[in-house]
């Protein structure tokens, strides 16, 4: 036989697998890059600067396994575009199956019950609606979680997930300290109208360092013997013939711990209307007082006012400017803009208000 044949035969057999799997699977680069240029003032001192806004780098890919079946991943990391670095899969990192079935995925990333939030979020900055959630411990990715999506039947999408914290022991008591998490939503959509539910439930883990009198926080969870937390979100959103959005929601979060039981109710309302490239928006949001506490613990509410306007050169970038003010009572902490992590200390001035104006640039790739 023609070697050269031969040759051609032996390259064929590897090659056309290989084109196979290329037809079947495929990764995908994405991101977000956005900087701000914002002046920060938070209540006792003033400063501006440029800062990064949550710019972020992912690669995800799916594969067809046949049936209808396909396996897909995601790794999204960390990207600080104003100082460099940035934290490998800090973001999410998820690998799983899904098929008619729905979607079974193991890893870690924003809870069901935060995403479920941040539909209510229409701003860009750092200084954005979804920042006053983050307030009594109900915004954070979580580790070591097991996720499983329905298919969207009749306008219906949804999910529930576990997370095992991986901290079980003892505390100094010598009870079993069983940390875990529990979460769930469900989005109705019809046209221009949505309407998005969402639950958790935390056992002897909290998001840590945060107090209920302050959103000074990490966005990790930690273990808390005997800490029980529930939260709930209720919302619905309408897109009016001539393009005013508007967007409406309750949630209630319960933090038991020992013999107390503290609970806070919090109401969202924002609108946008667009003018060709133009697109103008407002939001407002209304925290209560911190019941069911007493002494120094018992932090009163917050309000926080959001304005921006935003020109988009095209469905990928777009230029913005945008105002967020937030104005806590008394002893209250809770509401921080920006400001607070830019200017002084980190903690925000109990009392005091706190401003971020912000004029940035979105690029999405």
């Amino acid at each position: 036989m023609n070697k050269k044949l031969v040759a051609a035969l032996v390259a064929g057999a590897f090659v056309a697998p290989l084109a196979q799997a290329a037809e079947s699977s495929n990764v995908t680069l994405y991101g977000i890059a956005q900087v701000a240029v914002s002046h920060w003032d938070n209540g006792e001192q003033k400063k501006h600067g440029v800062e990064d806004t949550g710019s972020r780098i992912g690669f995800k890919g799916e594969e067809a396994l046949g049936g209808g079946m396909k396996a897909f991943f995601q790794i999204e990391s960390s990207a600080n575009l104003d100082q460099g670095g940035g934290t490998f899969a800090s973001r999410e990192g998820w690998v799983g199956l899904k098929g008619g079935f729905g979607g079974v995925q193991l890893g870690r990333g924003k809870s069901l019950f935060d995403l479920a939030q941040e539909s209510f979020d229409i701003f860009n900055s750092n200084s954005t609606l979804i920042n006053t959630l983050q307030v009594d411990g109900s915004y954070y990715r979580v580790s070591n979680t097991i996720r499983y999506t329905m298919p969207s039947v009749a306008g219906f999408s949804g999910g529930v997930e576990y997370g095992d914290m991986e901290g079980k022991g003892s505390n100094a008591a010598g009870k079993g300290v069983k940390p875990a998490f529990y979460s769930a939503s469900l989005r109705y959509e019809n046209g221009p109208l949505f309407v998005q539910g969402g639950y958790e439930h935390l056992k002897e883990v909290k998001k840590g360092p945060l107090t209920l009198t302050s959103s000074s926080n990490s966005n990790d969870l930690v273990a808390i013997p005997g800490f029980k937390s529930d939260a709930y979100i209720l919302g619905a959103g309408y897109t009016l013939p001539f393009g005013l959005g508007l967007q409406g929601a309750y949630r209630h979060i319960e933090h038991k711990d020992g013999g107390e039981k503290k609970k806070r109710d919090t109401f969202l309302i924002n609108a946008q209307q667009p003018f060709g490239p133009v697109t103008l928006k407002a939001g407002y949001v209304q925290a209560g007082n911190l019941k069911g506490c007493s002494g120094g613990d018992c932090a009163k509410g917050a309000r926080w006012y959001t304005a921006a306007a935003e020109y988009a050169f095209s469905k990928r970038t777009w230029v913005y400017l945008e105002h967020a003010m937030a104005d806590n009572k008394d002893n209250s902490g809770l509401f921080n803009t920006s400001a607070v992590d830019n200017v002084g200390s980190s903690a925000n001035p109990a009392g005091k208000d706190n401003k971020t104006t912000s004029l940035g640039i979105i690029h999405l790739f």
